[in-house]
């Protein structure tokens, strides 16, 4: 693997900037608790916020301007499933059509072709009965 894979965040002492450093394997676990520790979600949470709740995409680019986050995607992806209220409602699925009620059993008995079929093809038709005029379909 190259010389990327060998880097891992570390904390300088001095200020919250995480700097770039060649480590071991024993600093590995220590360096990644303290990033799924509280301080963790509340950069994420600024970065988020000072994007004006952009996508997770542009929060872990504009992140990575100052800082290296372990499994990044993700791991933003998950802190703001948890704390952007604002942001989850956008993502949520939308409720599902409830099943439909069953057809009457008027309309689903079995009948021959045409039983119950009718059409009107010309209209009503003038018929006289009686010396009247009655209408007929």
């Amino acid at each position: 693997m190259g010389s990327i894979c060998r880097k891992a965040p570390l904390l300088a002492h001095d200020s919250a900037h995480l700097l770039a450093r060649e480590l071991d394997s024993r600093w590995h676990n220590q360096i990644e608790r303290r990033w799924r520790s509280n301080i963790g979600g509340l950069i994420v949470k600024y970065y988020h916020e000072k994007s004006f709740h952009a996508s997770v995409h542009y929060t872990r680019t504009k992140m990575r301007e100052q800082y290296w986050i372990p499994h990044g995607r993700v791991y933003i992806k998950k802190i703001l499933r948890k704390i952007c209220k604002g942001c989850a409602m956008c993502v949520v699925s939308p409720f599902g059509q409830p099943d439909s009620a069953p057809y009457p059993t008027a309309r689903v008995t079995a009948t021959r072709r045409f039983e119950t079929f009718g059409v009107n093809f010309f209209g009503p038709i003038i018929i006289m009965e009686n010396h009247a005029k009655t209408k007929r379909w």
